[in-house]
């Protein structure tokens, strides 16, 4: 799926994707809340990687990479991308290599090359020896996805790895900013829900021409009186992300997804042919359950659409129903 043509409401978008002359697959993106401030950062590189300055609470370099399997990886390319990153930087993605440093039962020609560019570079690697792939093929858990930070950043996140698939080979790989979060949605007044008789005898009660000519600073004195006023009469918006139910997410999807899950768990328990069978067999009844519950919410919801459905009301269910899933 090629992310550009996805549209990802309140959030911008960074890409880079594999020539196709390599006929390398895969590709990196990032994605970043409009809220947070951002630059893309210009690389020049022969890797498929993308990297965003972000300010959280100190700015911060995020560079995503994919390296093939295929890739002919040497320490240089690492050594001249990093160099090219302005610190402090956290670099992740998929390396395709194993080493017993992030968990990995052997270590190959590639997962020695990341050891020593971590070593030679004095980095520091989030991951805590948790798989994060799982071959349904060979019936086999690996450690390919990798987070490596500059070493004043090690203490200000924590790492772990998703306990769903997902729908994917790979589990979701979760860094948490363990100080404030930046990306609340700032606050805006809520102009149409405005309590304006309150709004206007207030405005008339407080304001004295008076103190305003004796004042010092009358613009400070008449804006601190001003949004006072205004936290009285007119509400805000929640600074708290917009959440959205999933509209068609009942009770057999939730039973599947359990019996899924339940699957893998048993799989990472006990790789055997009967239970990589039940994963699978699980596994295609969760998609085949949701995949119905949403054909079924919307044929409901367009059942009830009349003359008097708001568009916006439309278009809404459509994002939730698509976005959510």
């Amino acid at each position: 799926m090629d992310l550009r043509l996805v549209p990802f409401k309140h959030f911008v978008s960074y890409h880079h994707y594999g020539t196709g002359d390599d006929k390398v697959s895969g590709g990196v993106s990032i994605i970043v809340n409009r809220n947070v401030a951002q630059s893309e950062i210009t690389l020049s590189s022969p890797l498929q990687v993308i990297a965003v300055r972000v300010t959280l609470h100190v700015p911060i370099t995020i560079c995503s990479i994919y390296l093939p399997p295929s890739l002919s990886l040497n320490l240089r390319e690492l050594d001249d991308l990093v160099a090219q990153l302005p610190s402090p930087y956290i670099l992740l993605g998929d390396f395709n290599g194993h080493h017993s440093f992030w968990g990995s039962s052997d270590d190959n020609t590639r997962g020695k090359l990341i050891a020593d560019f971590i070593y030679d570079n004095d980095l520091r690697i989030f991951n805590d020896e948790s798989p994060t792939y799982f071959c349904s093929k060979n019936q086999t858990f690996s450690h390919l996805d990798l987070t490596i930070s500059s070493p004043s950043l090690f203490q200000d996140f924590s790492w772990s790895v998703h306990d769903d698939l997902c729908h994917s080979d790979h589990y979701p790989v979760i860094l948490r900013n363990d100080g404030p979060s930046p990306v609340d949605r700032p606050q805006r007044w809520k102009l149409s829900k405005a309590n304006w008789p309150l709004f206007e005898a207030l405005c008339i009660s407080s304001f004295s021409q008076d103190d305003l000519d004796v004042a010092e600073d009358p613009m400070e004195i008449f804006t601190t009186i001003l949004q006072d006023i205004s936290g009285q009469a007119i509400r805000k918006t929640s600074t708290a992300p917009k959440r959205f139910n999933k509209p068609w997410f009942n009770e057999d999807c939730k039973t599947a997804l359990k019996e899924r899950n339940r699957a893998l768990r048993l799989i990472e328990r006990s790789p055997t042919a009967d239970n990589m069978a039940s994963f699978r067999i699980a596994r295609a009844k969760a998609r085949r359950t949701i995949r119905q519950a949403k054909r079924s919410s919307w044929q409901e919801y367009v059942s009830r659409i009349n003359s008097r459905t708001s568009s916006k009301s439309v278009w809404d269910r459509i994002r939730r129903i698509k976005d959510l899933g």
